[in-house]
């Protein structure tokens, strides 16, 4: 089963989820705006994109630029970050097993889904 991290008014993320629809494959919508993660499930997800912790962050929300774009973080911050205010957190991300990705642009959704 394949999940995505979605926010529903989010275009590109809609894009994933078409492909995602399309392909036929099993998937799990995760509206991690309504459901928020914690610090230990932002760890995981981590972990399984295997990328920095500020590479999960979306810095042209205001709230990154009012709050944050001004401070010289560490990684355990930038995940604190995320889990204090959801909205920064990239997406979409698709989840199927061990990896993960940041679906941007959506068309690499079709390679990851194979």
């Amino acid at each position: 089963m394949i999940s995505i991290y979605h926010k529903s008014n989010c275009s590109t993320s809609l894009a994933a989820l078409k492909i995602l629809k399309d392909s036929g494959k099993k998937h799990k919508i995760i509206l991690y705006l309504e459901n928020p993660l914690n610090l230990e499930q932002l760890q995981e997800l981590q972990g399984l994109l295997q990328v920095p912790a500020e590479t999960m962050v979306r810095k042209k929300e205001p709230v990154y630029k009012e709050k944050y774009a001004h401070k010289k973080l560490k990684e355990s911050d930038y995940l604190k970050m995320l889990a204090k205010h959801p909205i920064l957190l990239e997406r979409p991300i698709l989840v199927r097993g061990k990896k993960a990705i940041i679906a941007r642009p959506a068309e690499i959704t079709a390679n990851f889904i194979k």
